[in-house]
């Protein structure tokens, strides 16, 4: 996973020190992930508005989902895997606080995040 969460963050970097003039569905999915793990690993959530992440989650179902080089039960994991994040937030933005441990979905999303990038990139 290390090697995994690595790649994520240079090509997240790289990314983000480059100026762009359009928005393409690799910059799409790799803002919106990081986006996401940026506030629930480093923010621990503090700032979690559902609408707004509401949107990123979208994003990142939207491209992992309809992906063939997925299979069937890595697509399931990534469903799982947003609902616990989506889960975490909301009762984040309800409670102040939840027990959801979400290191697992994070980490399985940043994983098929460079899987896509890679083959997409």
């Amino acid at each position: 996973m290390d090697q995994y969460r690595a790649e994520f963050r240079r090509r997240v970097c790289e990314f983000q020190e480059r100026f762009a003039n359009e928005y393409t569905p690799y910059d799409e999915l790799l803002d919106a992930m990081a986006s996401i793990e940026n506030e629930m690993n480093r923010n621990g959530g503090a700032n979690w508005i559902e609408g707004d992440y509401d949107a990123y989650l979208e994003t990142v179902r939207e491209h992992l989902t309809a992906d063939e080089q997925f299979t069937p039960a890595e697509i399931d994991k990534i469903e799982w895997s947003l609902r616990e994040i989506e889960t975490c937030g909301d009762e984040l933005e309800r409670d102040g606080q939840s027990g959801r441990a979400i290191d697992e979905p994070i980490d399985y999303l940043v994983a098929r995040v460079v899987d896509w990038c890679q083959r997409h990139g």
